[in-house]
């Protein structure tokens, strides 16, 4: 297999334009899928019109995004200001009250359009000057301390929010990261010893976690009753927002102790093999120092809980990393690692890779077993000044690997699974056929139970489905026998509601 690594953009569109025109001549059935092809060639250098077209784009799902970096600083202020918290006005820090000096009721912050503004700002990426060697990191991650008074006790809140922005983006599948029972893992902890031998420490561990599964299966049944019933859904009809599939990933802190790390993530895999939870992640800044301290005995743990729970999902991130936030030496084994020790089913991130010595054949290793990669270009460009030429998400591309956008933490960039998708095309020079691979991906490498609609999702541009529904208009009433495995197989069924919108999507522009 001869492997192509960054195509220059004007040869990638060359190359999409002769595969176009061959497939004109020869009588092909897909009018509509030309057409918006063709549309978005013509519309790409007009910003207006592509954010239009974009907007209105079937996303397919959002399969990298942190619950707590979902909702807008505006959204945090105002359930404080109903709780009557305050916020200190130097270092935005949101307070309990009775506030201290230095703070002020975060009603009467939202009432002074100075401060509000200030707020704003402390508690998102607006207005934060990204310029070299001055990136974002630092106040990223500070924003999560700054509003984690209000996050922790408003989840269902914050899942509603998530729930409305995904329909007005017109993504309709949404994997969210999460920590659920964080206070009885932290009871537990207290409790543990730590030897340093998994197998001795799983034994110890394993039955204080399964003391916990019962309340973690019944803190999301009350999570998404109480979701709904903001939502409104039992109205006729119910809002958009109420049709968007959500389920949820567990996350361990892995700037934490090792005795919290490996519970959080025997919790994860517990609740996964219950079918409450699709799998477990790694979360907080990869360059910490008990992160980089730790970063193999994480993937050691990882590769455990795969011996002991087969079907556990791992999605990790790894390679948030630059030579301005970490010695060489760190840059170089972190996603080979993540991939090859832990066996992470998919990565998120991935920036550092070409500091990998072998990233060639890393990256021929994640196309031949599928690890998918969740591109996060605007928290890349926000926290690590990793833009356009610099980022390897073409070299990603055009190996095979099975690559999706997503937005990470949307609410503290102050971006959307739309803008996702604009700066991919305009940075990036997507085709049609590129985009539509990248919203296909995001859903074929979803944790999402059951088996896929497609048969092979290889490199082709239209995937096979399986035999059940094979020579049927994708994503329109299907037979009694594709619906049957449609029931039987969650993946499938997004997949299929999926091409029905593609389908609708793309007759608009024929």
């Amino acid at each position: 297999m001869t492997v192509s690594f960054g195509l220059p953009m004007h040869k990638r569109l060359l190359k999409s334009l002769i595969l176009a025109l061959l497939l004109t001549g020869c009588g092909g059935s897909g009018t509509s899928h030309q057409g918006v092809a063709h549309y978005l060639d013509a519309i790409r250098n007009d910003p207006a019109l592509l954010a239009l077209f974009v907007k209105g784009m079937p996303k397919g799902g959002d399969i990298h995004s942190h619950l707590v970096g979902v909702p807008y600083a505006e959204s945090y202020l105002r359930w404080a200001a109903d709780d009557g918290a305050c916020i200190d006005i130097t270092t935005w820090q949101i307070l309990a009250a009775p506030c201290a000096d230095g703070s002020l009721p975060v009603a009467e912050v939202i009432a002074d359009q100075t401060l509000y503004d200030q707020a704003i700002d402390g508690l998102s990426m607006r207005n934060f000057p990204l310029e070299p060697p001055r990136y974002g990191h630092d106040h990223f991650f500070a924003t999560f301390s700054r509003f984690g008074l209000i996050s922790a006790t408003h989840k269902p809140e914050m899942l509603a929010e998530a729930a409305t922005r995904a329909a007005a983006d017109q993504t309709d599948y949404l994997e969210l990261l999460i920590t659920l029972q964080g206070d009885g893992l932290s009871q537990l902890i207290d409790q543990l010893p730590w030897t340093g031998d998994l197998a001795t420490d799983y034994q110890t561990y394993v039955a204080g976690v399964r003391s916990l599964l019962a309340a973690g299966e019944a803190e999301i049944t009350d999570l998404v009753t109480r979701q709904r019933a903001i939502l409104g859904c039992e109205q006729v009809p119910a809002p958009p927002a109420c049709a968007v599939s959500i389920r949820f990933i567990q996350q361990a802190n892995r700037t934490s102790s090792n005795q919290w790390v490996f519970a959080s993530l025997i919790f994860g895999a517990e609740m996964g093999a219950r079918g409450a939870v699709l799998g477990v992640d790694l979360v907080s800044p990869e360059d910490h120092p008990n992160a980089l301290a730790h970063y193999g005995q994480h993937m050691a743990m990882l590769a455990f809980l795969r011996g002991k729970y087969p079907g556990l999902k791992i999605s990790l991130h790894a390679g948030e990393l630059t030579g301005n936030l970490v010695a060489p030496s760190e840059l170089s084994f972190h996603i080979s690692q993540a991939v090859r020790i832990a066996g992470a089913n998919r990565l998120a991130h991935g920036v550092s890779l070409k500091h990998e010595p072998d990233w060639q054949g890393l990256v021929a290793d994640m196309a031949n077993q599928g690890v998918g990669l969740s591109i996060l270009l605007t928290s890349n460009a926000q926290v690590l000044g990793v833009t356009g030429g610099d980022h390897p998400f073409l070299t990603y591309l055009d190996a095979g690997v099975p690559v999706m956008l997503g937005t990470d933490d949307q609410g503290i960039s102050r971006s959307s699974h739309t803008e996702e998708f604009i700066r991919a095309i305009q940075d990036y020079g997507l085709t049609w056929d590129e985009v539509k691979r990248l919203v296909r991906t995001s859903l074929e490498q979803s944790f999402a139970p059951g088996g896929s609609l497609w048969r092979s999702f290889g490199a082709q541009p239209e995937p096979e489905p399986v035999a059940a529904c094979e020579g049927q208009a994708l994503g329109e009433a299907p037979s009694a026998v594709c619906q049957t495995y449609l029931s039987a197989n969650d993946k499938a069924a997004e997949q299929w509601r999926l091409e029905g919108r593609l389908r609708r999507f793309e007759s608009r522009y024929w």
